[in-house]
């Protein structure tokens, strides 16, 4: 249940409500939010094409990222360079720049310091 204001009374979420909230937040994500750019929100739906639209890897090249990767375990390292599309370039915290293959990578998010 979801309310419009303080003195409203309780409503339920309608999908029409979750497409206006998401419209919005994509707007404002695409528009440098808090990621300064660094993502694409532009995505289609599986059943139409059975792919996602993945932003360009290079709009990442200099970020910090937190990640599992196959041989290093987690991780948090610089994202030196995307030599092509199966390849990044990482620099662990402490390691020196190594390739590595995005199928070796099972999980990686954007490391933020708060």
């Amino acid at each position: 249940m979801a309310a419009a204001g303080p003195d409203a009374q309780p409503r339920r979420v309608t999908v029409a409500d979750c497409a206006t909230a998401s419209r919005v937040l994509e707007t404002w994500l695409d528009a440098d939010g808090p990621l300064g750019g660094a993502i694409c929100s532009k995505c289609r739906s599986p059943g139409s094409s059975g792919r996602c639209a993945a932003p360009s890897l290079g709009a990442v090249v200099g970020r910090e990222v937190q990640a599992t990767v196959a041989g290093l375990g987690r991780v948090r390292a610089r994202i030196v360079a995307v030599p092509d599309e199966a390849t990044v370039v990482l620099e662990p915290q402490g390691g020196a720049p190594r390739p590595v293959p995005l199928a070796g990578i099972r999980d990686a998010r954007l490391a933020v310091d708060w």
